[in-house]
């Protein structure tokens, strides 16, 4: 039998163990950067995917203290939305005074642009909710920056101007395509050079002509490559013109996703000069303009 000085001894040991955890838990991750790190919290966003986001970003060690000191100062169901931003690292308490301050650094208007939008409907998107926007300075800021305006949740501020709004954008394309290094320098995709707005006009048509992001979009890619080397008339619906001309568009006709802009620098080479979605939204190649009108035939007609 275990004598109750043992009993009293276990007790402070686990009560020990239990503040070095505390201790250890509460300490600075001791991340190196780079700084600032920005934390995007959403309106909805539960106490769960908060500490997710934060334990993620390298802002605490640990996610179950964060949320048990959360819930016990009665901060779990009061957390207001915005963009969360740390200089450096720093210890949980620290972490959680800024969220119990309820002031992020950034108040909360979340906007999320889809995936092919283009300028006007990017204004339109936005406009209800910064109603002091002007139209036509809008979009002749964004003219030149059409296919580079990314799609993406922003938290916008009610001072921003037009411009503010497309350099947030636009910084964001650069930040979220850095590690494709497209930057403004000719791309080799399969032993030829692109440039940058080609990389950009083909994305955008990959975006408004599949939504089956993955193989299909690059096996598209593949095609669409294939037929402007033949000197074939694109001829896809999203861009009429393709109907008069050989080649690309003149410019983006949307502002593509980031897996349009994979697949528009990784084409998947195949047999095939031709395809169309049925009525289901499956795909169907053909290597022939005879296979295609039978395609045209059974799927769509």
């Amino acid at each position: 039998m275990f004598s109750k000085a043992f009993y009293k001894f276990s007790g402070v040991i686990v009560l020990l163990i239990f503040f070095v955890y505390l201790y250890s838990a509460g300490m600075p991750t001791n991340y190196k950067g780079p700084f600032p790190i920005k934390v995007i919290i959403n309106d909805g966003d539960a106490l769960p995917q908060v500490a997710d986001k934060l334990y993620a970003n390298n802002i605490i060690k640990s996610k179950e203290l964060f949320r048990i000191i959360m819930g016990a100062i009665n901060l779990a169901t009061d957390i207001r939305a915005g963009v969360y931003s740390f200089d450096k690292s720093v210890p949980l308490w620290s972490v959680i005074e800024k969220f119990a301050g309820r002031h992020p650094d950034k108040p909360a208007m979340p906007i999320t642009i889809p995936e092919g939008f283009n300028n006007q409907e990017i204004f339109e998107r936005i406009v209800p909710y910064l109603p002091h926007l002007n139209r036509e300075k809008f979009l002749k800021l964004a003219t030149d920056k059409q296919g580079m305006l990314f799609p993406d949740t922003y938290f916008l501020q009610s001072s921003m101007n037009e411009e503010s709004i497309i350099k947030l954008m636009y910084q964001e394309f650069l930040d979220k395509t850095a590690f494709l290094k497209i930057g403004d320098l000719n791309t080799d995709i399969n032993g030829e050079n692109k440039k940058l707005k080609d990389i950009l006009i083909m994305a955008s048509i990959l975006e408004a002509e599949s939504k089956n992001t993955g193989e299909e979009m690059k096996v598209i890619a593949g095609i669409l490559y294939k037929r402007i080397d033949q000197g074939i008339k694109l001829q896809v619906d999203v861009a009429k013109e393709t109907y008069k001309i050989k080649g690309l568009p003149k410019s983006p006709i949307n502002n593509p996703g980031l897996a349009s802009i994979e697949a528009a620098l990784s084409p998947i080479n195949t047999p095939y000069l031709y395809y169309l979605h049925g009525g289901n939204g499956l795909i169907h190649y053909a290597k022939t303009y005879k296979e295609h009108l039978l395609n045209i035939k059974k799927y769509l007609k």
